[in-house]
Formats: C-alpha cells, sequence, structure tokens
C-alpha cells in the first residue's frame, strides 16, 4: 500500500453519489460454472417478464 493512505477516508458519506447509484443498481451474482446456466436463463426471463409488464407492476 502506498504511504499516503489514510484510514477512514473512504466512507459512505464522503461518496454521495456514488451511494446513490449503488441503491438504484441491479445487483447479480456472478456465475462461473456450466451447471449454473439454468439459473442465468431464469434470471434472463424473469428480468424480462418484469421489463415487459412494468407498468401493470408500478400499481
Amino acid at each position: 500500500m502506498g504511504g499516503n493512505l489514510q484510514v477512514g477516508v473512504l466512507r459512505v458519506e464522503n461518496y454521495p453519489r456514488a451511494e446513490e447509484i449503488h441503491h438504484g443498481t441491479l445487483k447479480l451474482p456472478v456465475w462461473h460454472r456450466e451447471e449454473d446456466l439454468p439459473i442465468v436463463d431464469r434470471y434472463i426471463e424473469a428480468i424480462r417478464k418484469v421489463t415487459e409488464h412494468h407498468t401493470e407492476l408500478k400499481g
């Protein structure tokens, strides 16, 4: 580590825009194995379904 690193500098309140982006971002797991492909397909189907029906889901 560099000599200029200060403990406590990387605090959430120091980066309010990053916090806002984090809360508005869709976070998905990362899959690495071939046997994970079926669950990837299920995520894709679910996201597609939500985007196709988003106006109905808003209520």
